[in-house]
């Protein structure tokens, strides 16, 4: 009876977690359904036999997982009003539920096969959403004469989400095609064609929708799953890294400067007056000046345990109010800290980033193959301009393969 219970448990599991892999197709009403119900089950099994495969190790697992999650209730602590907070710890506990239901299992692990089945089913629903994105907008992509950002923002309201996102899950979708391929031994000239096809039509997207740094995470990332399942050393690998750097450096250095002298400007970033007047004079590097300036503002203030989770977005907006007042920029839109890293010490200090950090050395610690640490470049360099864990669209897409591509075995990539 016992072993029909832990069977019957992991099956359902691994039947829910295919459902939620197809989240860029379905609504976000239904992968919250399927977050409730694998949370659900995750309990009752818990509480009728999974405490009894419990260990210390699943534990430890589990915070490290859990940790963005574990990081804001602990911020509740220094804040005053409770409820504004319970609403961004609902928001992110499926970064914990979704790890707990995982190690939940008796083995806690999936195999190459189970992890086949995951990225492919995930590779079709964001290829079905593309092919029907590109069929809708077919006119406005290939002829009708309006600027790239109209174009992507048609797309956004669209989809009903931002498009960094978007391009962050076509990054993955990257990823997927390469291991997969590999998996499949690419040497087979057809099905080796038609991923390169792929992946070429995925970076068509990624260069169009202009989100630049999944762009730029996804080629890291991509470029290092490649070379590593060619059998190419982790030497050689740093060297071609620091090469490819150091050129693109000397290259670009002049626009690179340039970007940085903006980033830093804050005080001449926002024209005087209206959004809708200056708005073509204004750059994405010069709202993220502000932005960052008053992150830094905010952290010095309170640089240890910082203003718990629900207060980021206040004092962020009264910097806002106090030092660009001569716009009404940031009235007109809402704008967080727009970085992962410095939305986490706003919210729970340098203590709360310490501990992030930790974590992440304990994932890379624990993984068992390329994949994941591909996937986690991706991830981690988003993480650095762009607040990737305060929306539905970016959480559920962390907790999922963050807890998955850690826990498979895949053996034939280990490191």
């Amino acid at each position: 009876m016992s072993n029909k219970i832990i069977q019957y448990y992991q099956k359902t599991h691994f039947f829910l977690i295919c459902c939620l892999v197809l989240f860029p197709l379905t609504p976000r009403g239904v992968h919250s359904s399927i977050i409730i119900t694998i949370g659900a089950i995750a309990i009752i099994y818990f509480a009728i036999r999974g405490r009894k495969d419990w260990t210390g190790k699943k534990t430890k697992h589990l915070f490290a997982l859990g940790s963005i999650f574990v990081i804001y209730c602990f911020s509740l602590l220094n804040m005053g009003d409770v409820d504004i907070g319970m609403k961004f710890i609902i928001r992110t506990a499926p970064t914990f539920l979704i790890p707990f239901a995982f190690l939940n299992q008796k083995n806690a692990e999936w195999n190459i096969k189970q992890l086949q089945i995951i990225l492919f089913i995930y590779f079709l629903a964001i290829s079905c959403v593309l092919f029907f994105l590109h069929y809708s907008f077919f006119e406005e992509i290939h002829y009708l004469q309006i600027t790239s950002w109209e174009k992507r923002c048609r797309i956004e309201e669209s989809l009903k989400m931002h498009g960094t996102y978007l391009s962050m899950w076509i990054g993955m979708g990257v990823l997927s095609v390469i291991w997969l391929l590999f998996q499949n031994k690419i040497y087979k000239k057809i099905l080796f064609v038609f991923g390169v096809l792929i992946i070429g039509y995925f970076l068509f997207w990624q260069y169009f929708l202009g989100a630049r740094m999944p762009l730029f995470s996804t080629l890291v990332a991509s470029s290092f799953l490649l070379l590593t399942s060619l059998r190419i050393s982790l030497r050689t690998i740093v060297g071609l890294y620091l090469l490819s750097f150091t050129i693109g450096l000397i290259v670009f250095w002049n626009p690179i400067q340039h970007k940085i002298q903006e980033l830093g400007s804050h005080k001449k970033a926002i024209p005087e007056g209206k959004y809708e007047n200056t708005n073509p004079n204004i750059s994405n590097e010069n709202i993220r000046s502000a932005i960052y300036y008053c992150a830094l503002i905010n952290i010095k203030e309170k640089p240890l345990l910082g203003y718990g989770v629900g207060n980021t977005d206040r004092v962020m907006q009264y910097c806002y109010n106090q030092k660009f007042d001569h716009t009404d920029l940031f009235t007109t839109f809402r704008f967080n800290a727009h970085s992962q890293y410095f939305q986490i010490v706003l919210a729970a200090g340098i203590l709360g980033l310490l501990i992030f950090l930790t974590s992440i050395i304990l994932w890379i610690r624990w993984s068992s193959g390329f994949l994941y640490i591909a996937f986690l470049t991706l991830i981690l360099l988003c993480f650095t301009f762009e607040n990737i864990l305060s929306r539905h669209d970016g959480i559920v897409f962390f907790s999922v393969f963050n807890t998955i591509l850690l826990n498979v075995k895949t053996r034939l990539d280990r490191i």
